[in-house]
């Protein structure tokens, strides 16, 4: 079994309990913050309350995908998960490009140098202070899970120096990937090409599938491949709503595919209660989002399932 690494030290799995693997509890104001003021988290007390909130209602752990160099904060998701006592793991990789300044130290560096900024954030511990310049300096918590951005065709192929140096990372460091979609991802390519450099597809968690991916067949296919699919937009009714999401999670089951779901929210300050008071929380899936499924006839297992022996066999496997 592999190593589950949160800021705090090593996991066991069987301690991992309900997990969500993709949520934003701390980010500095930065480049998303003037595309969306909602990317913006940066108060410790708050997150470390919307966390509490999460244990409280069941919630064990949590993937925190704020990547390296874009707003990531490092020793403010080492402080949520002491006072919060929810276990959390962190970041490397990069991010969509609109949320780096131009001129970035990630798209300047070779692609050895990129391997062996994400291999030491695995090893070693993450880099600080690194929005600007890549400042050299680290912390002794280190990166649990690797991201990368999957925008489309043309970013993947004229950018396969930061895709290589991600996925050869994850496959050394022994982690899993999260890799985000849109869209016009080029999803079965980039499969593909990660199988190719060693990643196993069992290792890789493709987000936001629910609302970026209205084709079923790319679901469909990418589970064959063995791959996990991140279905993250409960709640988020701006994409649309529950039914909606049961209906997807309703037809991948019926699939025989239900070991293959990650379940999550993506948070940002709009639907964290503790940055607004009508948002949904952090707790959401545990307390709103089950009984939703309960009463349309889905054993509260089954969705336990997924937030439990899919993410440790996701993460450990």
């Amino acid at each position: 079994m592999r190593e589950i690494m949160s800021v705090l030290g090593g996991l066991k799995g069987e301690k991992l309990g309900i997990c969500q693997c993709h949520e934003h509890l701390m980010l500095r104001k930065g480049e998303g913050y003037y595309i969306n003021p909602d990317l913006c988290m940066d108060d410790v007390e708050k997150s470390a309350a919307e966390a509490e909130s999460y244990r409280r209602a069941g919630g064990r752990t949590l993937i925190d995908a704020q990547p390296v160099g874009c707003c990531r904060m490092e020793k403010g998701l080492c402080e949520i998960a002491e006072r919060s006592g929810v276990q959390i793991l962190a970041s490397t990789g990069f991010h969509k490009r609109v949320f780096y300044p131009r001129g970035h130290w990630l798209f300047r560096k070779t692609e050895r140098e990129l391997q062996n900024i994400f291999e030491a954030e695995i090893f070693q511990g993450m880099y600080i202070d690194c929005d600007g310049q890549f400042s050299g300096k680290q912390t002794k918590a280190r990166a649990g899970i690797v991201k990368l951005a999957l925008e489309s065709t043309d970013s993947f192929r004229a950018e396969k120096a930061l895709f290589t140096a991600a996925v050869s990372a994850a496959v050394h460091g022994e982690r899993s990937l999260l890799v985000h979609t849109e869209p016009e991802s080029p999803v079965t390519e980039f499969l593909a090409f990660a199988e190719k450099l060693g990643m196993e597809p069992g290792r890789i968690a493709l987000c936001h599938m629910d609302r970026t991916k209205a084709e079923r067949a790319v679901h469909l296919e990418a589970l064959a491949w063995g791959a996990y699919l991140e279905y993250d937009t409960i709640g988020r009714f701006k994409y649309h709503d529950n039914e909606r999401e049961a209906e997807q999670i309703e037809e991948i089951l019926d699939k025989g595919f239900g070991g293959r779901l990650l379940l999550s929210l993506d948070t940002t300050a709009a639907r964290m209660k503790a940055y607004n008071k009508e948002a949904i929380g952090l707790d959401y899936i545990l307390t709103e989002f089950i009984p939703f499924m309960e009463k349309r006839g889905m054993e509260r297992s089954v969705i336990l399932k997924m937030l439990t022996d899919n993410s440790r066999r996701y993460l450990e496997a």
